[in-house]
């Protein structure tokens, strides 16, 4: 299947044609998680349990950046 993308101002966007839209079981409006793959990329619907985990992730990353840091090093 090959999706086009398009500038949407100063973004680009990529174009779900109706197979693409039915076989994610998405419509105007969802939003999408956009994965590192083998070979490339993997895009899944976004599931509001994992929206709150990736946030959770984000903000707790944010307030131990010192300590991620320091663990990194070792």
């Amino acid at each position: 299947m090959i999706l086009k993308v398009i500038a949407v101002g100063k973004d680009l966007a990529v174009i779900l044609n109706e197979e693409a839209r039915a076989a994610l079981g998405v419509k105007e409006g969802d939003e999408l998680i956009l994965t590192p793959s083998p070979g490339g990329f993997r895009v899944t619907p976004a599931d509001a349990k994992v929206k709150v985990q990736l946030e959770t992730a984000r903000e707790i990353m944010g307030r131990r950046k010192g300590a991620l840091g320091d663990l990194a090093k070792n």
